[in-house]
C-alpha cells in the first residue's frame, strides 16, 4: 500500500523532482507507475483494466515520434515517451486510486494553493525557489501570463488543477471527505484557475463545469 500512496502522491506533483531533467512530466511518476503495474499485474494477479491497456498499446507507436519536416531522423525522446509514459501513470492510477487518503488530498492541495498566493506575493524570489523542484519555468514573472505553482507553464498547470477537481469529486463519492471539505477544496482549486490565466485551464473547466451539471440531473459523476 506505501507503494500506492507514494505513487499517488507523484501523480499530484507530476513535475516536481529533486533533480528536475529536461521534461515537463518528471520520470519519477513514470518509473513508480511501471513498479506498481508489475506489482499488481504480476505479483498480485490482478487483471489489466482494458480501457488504459488498449490506450497504452496504442502509444507504443509514439515511441518512433519524428518531425516528418527534418531532412535527417531527428527524434525528440521528451516527446517520444511522453505519451507513453501517460498511459503507463493512467493504467497504475486504476490500480491505485483507492488507496487515496483525505490527508494526502488534503495537504496536497493546500500546498499548491498556498505556493500560489506566496508567488502571487514574491513572484521572483518563489518561482526562484520553485526552480530548485520543477525544470526550466517558462513564466518568471507576472505578466499576461498567470501562474504555473510547481509546474512549468500555467497551461500545464491549469490541466493538473482539472484533474484535481475530477479525484475530487471522486473522493467525495466514496465519501471519504464530507460535502464542506469537498467544496473547500473546490473554491482553492477553482482559485487557482483563474490564477493561472490559462486559455486551456478555462476551456476544461467549462467542460468540467457544463458536464457536472449535465451528468448531476442522473445523480451520479460523469467520469465515474
Amino acid at each position: 500500500i506505501l507503494l500506492e500512496i507514494i505513487f499517488l502522491i507523484t501523480c499530484l506533483f507530476p513535475f516536481v523532482s529533486f533533480y528536475p531533467i529536461e521534461s515537463d512530466v518528471q520520470p519519477l511518476v513514470g518509473i513508480l507507475a511501471l513498479i506498481v503495474i508489475i506489482k499488481r499485474s504480476v505479483f498480485l494477479n490482478q487483471p489489466l483494466h482494458i480501457g488504459p491497456l488498449i490506450f497504452s498499446l496504442f502509444t507504443i507507436i509514439f515511441l518512433t515520434y519524428n518531425n516528418i519536416f527534418e531532412p535527417i531522423f531527428n527524434p525528440d525522446f521528451g516527446k517520444m515517451l511522453s505519451l507513453f509514459f501517460g498511459s503507463l501513470i493512467m493504467l497504475a492510477f486504476h490500480y491505485s486510486k483507492d488507496f487515496m487518503t483525505k490527508r494526502v488530498l488534503n495537504i496536497s492541495i493546500s500546498v499548491y494553493f498556498i505556493y500560489t498566493i506566496l508567488i502571487m506575493a514574491n513572484t521572483s524570489l518563489f518561482y526562484n525557489l520553485q526552480s530548485f523542484l520543477v525544470r526550466n519555468i517558462n513564466t518568471t514573472e507576472m505578466s499576461y501570463r498567470g501562474v504555473s505553482t510547481f509546474s512549468t507553464e500555467p497551461g500545464l498547470f491549469g490541466g493538473l488543477l482539472i484533474f484535481f477537481l475530477l479525484f475530487t469529486d471522486y473522493m467525495f463519492s466514496l465519501k471519504r471527505i464530507s460535502s464542506k471539505n469537498k467544496y473547500l477544496l473546490k473554491v482553492m482549486i477553482i482559485i487557482m484557475i483563474f490564477l493561472t490565466k490559462s486559455g486551456t485551464g478555462y476551456l476544461y473547466l467549462i467542460l468540467y463545469l457544463l458536464l457536472s451539471f449535465k451528468f448531476k440531473q442522473n445523480k451520479r459523476y460523469f467520469w465515474i
